[in-house]
């Protein structure tokens, strides 16, 4: 008996097609789920998805018996190695390296470290140095074969050992230092513990300080020198400690040697440009741009002084140093940035022509710059909004022919839609929405394109607009089709089927960190397993970049499933009554999440804002009032309740703005900045009131969202409600 509960994960009617020449077999995702038995079905799955290993090992024991099946073989033995039972390890994998060699260095790998805890010091030895650099284990193996030879008294060897894991944790570290030492080599070891010391900015300082005194280099190391401070420095910055690190370097800017002193300017203005001290990071822009070019970039420091000097409204000085920038270093990459920088402002003081020569001037110049898509498409935005269409129109179409990036192209493509709307062209119009609705699957423009028509026609439903686009149109291949079937059985994709048949698909991620072939099926099919054992992160990510890579297309229930790998459902029953206790789409709960989180449960970010919705604190507060829970920072990081109260201040901002593309919006700025904006703007079409949002970030996101949003309702929702539809003029106007 079969049950594939724990592989289903987020995909729905998975199936996978492996394809020979003259040959197609179609199988399903049983044939890379275990094999179990109706005894071994009623105990093992729930177990597995507990991650209970004892009751996994019980199970196993009590329905198998003595299982001769390999995979219940190696189940077994990392049941027992989870369960500390290493006796139990060691019994069940012995000799299992041999019977399936494909999974020796798994084998090895749980086995040693089993050796090592049972004081079999040689066979740990023996087995954890037979994995060798190519295995993903390699690294692992390492750090506990350094504890094997520290306990032989091989100490030296100890050293290398963890010096080969690549380990930089403190506790790594001290060990390594203390074996350093006790095998001769105390100048090393006192070098390695100071640089950790002086490179870390967190608490890990302390565990250092105590491995330097407790091996007799306290003294000794308290001989600071310049570039130890530096290195602190450089840490604080790193770890975004601004205010330490300002202060840290300031202690250094007096320096009588000139590379100490440059340096300590350059990493106390940036402390302080992330403080959003801008004038007193000019203040240290300016020394580097006049003497410090032998030690610091002179062009680096250039664009940071542009940049403060435009953030603080120092607009002539911001200028001048531009112009100096341009002058000076012509080839500097900062360029084009700086040139968006000026036009930018230039817009801000209604200054359009001259931001239009700015980044014509700018394209002309570095036409391959990294910013020339976005200088391109200000152009173009700068001449709709000065109501130039004809100017706009062959920005538009001069953007779409040299923009590589996918959001840029279908941008420029429904934009080149409107223009000819606009120039009253309807035909020209309707042929190019056409083209971005086939051009570019489920984007936010396709959305947008789709509902232009859909107005066009009077009446007309999307629905019906994209079916009649759609007939005789390719809608990809059946999920998962695999032309070459000799990668299921070899090499790290072999190895991760394998875990999976074994019912632990979550090891399979160490696989699938090494080679899975080039191909694009085998790289499908390694984030199709991602997928499976939970890694929703990379599995979606790679998903959407295989899409964009290849030619993307409208999926039919044939194909869909290539696109649910980039639009997961984790947490599918949180969400669900999540939503249901909002009143809201799950879809849009989803769209939010993976844009803010990317599906990481506890994550959070420097704007100290956690979890799956990254709420910060005030916001999380509020909205536990309404629903009577506790926020805190530690709830936060609980699916159950972040869902919740991000759900629950989404249901507020739609409550207040009707209509989700501006709830989006409203979710990453804050509804009086969405409210504000909308005042401002009145009658505006919300196509349009998207692209004029002030803050670069909330354009971006509320663009990304949106799209998100709308492939959710594609890819689960049923009938009509499938298809999203944008209001560009809705009769009732938010507020």
């Amino acid at each position: 008996m079969k049950n594939t509960s724990l592989f289903l994960a987020g995909c729905v009617c998975v199936s996978l097609i492996l394809a020979s020449p003259g040959d197609c077999k179609m199988l399903t995702i049983d044939d890379v789920s275990p094999d179990w038995t109706e005894a071994e079905a009623k105990l093992l799955p729930a177990a597995l998805e507990a991650k209970n290993w004892e009751a996994v090992r019980d199970a196993v024991f009590t329905v198998s018996k003595a299982p001769e099946n390999a995979y219940r073989r190696f189940l077994l033995g990392y049941a027992c190695f989870k369960s500390s039972d290493h006796l139990g390890t060691v019994a069940a994998l012995m000799g299992l390296e041999s019977e399936v060699p494909l999974m020796a260095h798994w084998v090895r790998y749980l086995r040693g470290q089993s050796m090592f805890a049972l004081g079999r010091l040689q066979d740990a030895e023996a087995d954890l140095a037979a994995i060798g650099t190519g295995s993903p284990l390699y690294r692992w193996a390492q750090y506990h074969l350094g504890d094997v030879y520290l306990a032989l008294g091989k100490d030296s060897q100890a050293a290398l050992a963890w010096e080969r894991s690549g380990r930089t944790d403190a506790e790594t570290i001290s060990k390594r230092a203390a074996a350093m030492k006790s095998s001769g080599q105390s100048s090393d070891a006192m070098s390695l513990l100071k640089k950790a010391y002086y490179r870390t900015a967190s608490a890990g300082r302390k565990a250092y300080k105590a491995a330097l005194d407790a091996l007799g280099f306290g003294a000794e190391a308290q001989q600071e020198t310049a570039a130890d401070l530096l290195e602190q420095a450089q840490a604080l910055l790193d770890a975004h400690m601004n205010v330490d690190a300002e202060k840290a370097a300031g202690a250094l800017v007096d320096s009588k040697s000139p590379d100490v002193r440059c340096k300590a300017l350059l990493i106390r203005g940036l402390a302080r440009q992330k403080l959003r001290k801008h004038k007193l990071a000019l203040e240290d822009f300016d020394p580097l741009i006049q003497g410090c070019s032998q030690w610091v970039n002179r062009d680096r420091a250039l664009f940071l002084a542009v940049r403060s000097a435009y953030r603080g409204g120092f607009n002539d000085k911001g200028e001048a140093l531009a112009i100096t920038l341009k002058t000076d270093h012509p080839d500097a990459t900062f360029n084009d940035d700086v040139a968006l920088m000026r036009a930018r402002t230039a817009l801000g003081g209604g200054k359009t022509k001259l931001a239009m020569e700015i980044l014509d001037d700018s394209l002309k110049r570095w036409p391959d710059g990294d910013m020339a898509d976005e200088s391109r498409w200000l152009l173009a935005w700068s001449a709709y909004r000065g109501k130039e269409f004809k100017v706009a129109l062959q920005a538009l179409k001069d953007g779409a022919h040299f923009a590589q990036n996918i959001d840029y192209r279908s941008r420029f493509a429904y934009w080149e839609g409107r223009t000819l709307q606009k120039l009253k062209r309807e035909k020209e119009a309707k042929k190019v929405y056409e083209q971005t609705v086939l051009t570019f699957p489920l984007k936010y423009h396709a959305w947008l394109a789709l509902s232009r028509l859909a107005d066009m026609r009077r009446g007309g439903k999307v629905n019906a607009v994209l079916d009649g686009l759609l007939k005789n149109q390719p809608r990809g291949q059946q999920f998962l089709t695999v032309a070459d079937v000799t990668q299921l059985d070899q090499g790290a994709m072999g190895r991760a089927l394998w875990l999976c048949k074994a019912g632990l698909p979550h090891l399979a991620e160490n696989e699938l960190g090494t080679s899975t072939g080039d191909s694009v099926d085998s790289m499908w099919l390694s984030t199709w397993i991602l997928n499976l054992s939970g890694s929703y992160t990379k599995s979606h990510r790679a998903a959407m970049n295989l899409i964009h890579e290849g030619q993307p297309y409208w999926p039919n229930s044939d194909s869909l499933g290539y696109y649910k790998l980039s639009y997961p459902r984790p947490h599918y029953p949180v969400v669900q009554a999540a939503a249901k206790e909002a009143e809201i789409e799950e879809a849009l709960i989803y769209g939010v999440m993976r844009q803010e989180s990317a599906f990481v449960t506890g994550i959070e970010s420097r704007a100290n804002a956690i979890g799956l919705m990254q709420l910060i604190m005030p916001t999380a507060e509020s909205m536990a009032k309404r629903l009577k829970l506790t926020a805190t920072p530690q709830t936060l990081r609980t699916p159950e309740v972040n869902v919740r109260l991000g759900s629950q201040y989404l249901a507020v901002l739609l409550a207040r703005f009707k209509l989700p593309i501006l709830a989006i919006p409203g979710y990453n700025a804050g509804g009086g900045a969405i409210g504000k904006h909308l005042k401002n703007n009145p009658g505006l079409p919300l196509d349009e009131f998207v692209e004029t949002i002030g803050a670069q970030e909330t354009r971006n996101y509320a663009r990304k969202v949106f799209e998100s949003y709308a492939a959710y309702r594609f890819l689960y929702n049923e009938g009509n409600d499938r298809f999203t539809r944008v209001d560009f003029n809705p009769k009732s106007p938010p507020h």
